[in-house]
């Protein structure tokens, strides 16, 4: 556990397989279910796009476009930044 928290420090994108593969070439040979157990113990995961992530969020208003049918004939007619 110790060794994967070391590692995860560095290289946070690192998942189970890429863990297994850097300790056994650090000389310990584990399989990827022994690795795995300790990092869900742990909290650690890799940092990767999870399914759906872009997809809006529960409850999340949808604002209407204001300008839509607005056409814009003069240098700050749609309201200056102050």
């Amino acid at each position: 556990m110790r060794l994967l928290d070391e590692q995860y420090t560095p290289t946070p994108f690192y998942g189970s397989r890429k863990m297994t593969e850097w300790l056994v070439a650090e000389g310990h040979p584990v399989n990827r279910k022994r690795v795995s157990r300790p990092m869900d113990l742990m909290g650690i995961e890799a940092g990767y796009p999870k399914p759906k992530l872009s997809q809006p969020g529960e409850g999340r208003r949808t604002y209407p476009y204001l300008l839509r049918d607005t056409t814009v004939e003069c240098v700050n007619q749609c309201g200056a930044r102050t």
